[in-house]
């Protein structure tokens, strides 16, 4: 089994442990929205197309401000193409990362993560909905800072 069927699977696990329902309790959705947003944090920091491919809505679109202010915007499968392009790179960046907050509001959740390089220092910001297969990324909203 490829290792994003296993992360989704894991969220979805997770989900039904403790609950996707509407009745379920607050702190289950906010344990399955971290339990996602691990996973799309461990995708991004290993280039892992298959894991993000899994946890980006179809809709997905990333947008924000380049290091020289200019705005960038990028939809779902050009995303994915990119990643799996850095992934091939042997001189690729090395990243590391921690999720500084995760906020669920029902159905809607925000999730701010903290993330570095040797090169740059990124602050990104995810918003997630919970739909019947679990939480999906739809949107990621980032700013750079060269280091």
């Amino acid at each position: 089994m490829h290792k994003a069927a296993i992360i989704v699977l894991a969220c979805v696990a997770l989900g039904l442990l403790v609950g996707f329902g509407p009745d379920a309790e607050p702190d289950a959705h906010a344990a399955a929205a971290r339990a996602t947003a691990e996973a799309y944090l461990e995708g991004f920091l290993a280039a892992d197309a298959e894991v993000l491919e899994e946890l980006l809505h179809y809709d997905w679109q990333m947008s924000g401000m380049t290091p020289g202010g200019q705005y960038l915007m990028m939809l779902r499968d050009d995303y994915l193409d990119r990643v799996r392009e850095a992934a091939a790179r042997e001189d690729r960046t090395a990243y590391t990362g921690r999720i500084a907050d995760v906020v669920v509001h029902g159905r809607a959740a925000v999730v701010t993560f903290e993330i570095e390089s040797d090169r740059a220092s990124f602050v990104e910001v995810l918003s997630m909905v919970r739909t019947e297969a679990g939480w999906r990324v739809v949107q990621k909203i980032f700013d750079v800072t060269m280091n």
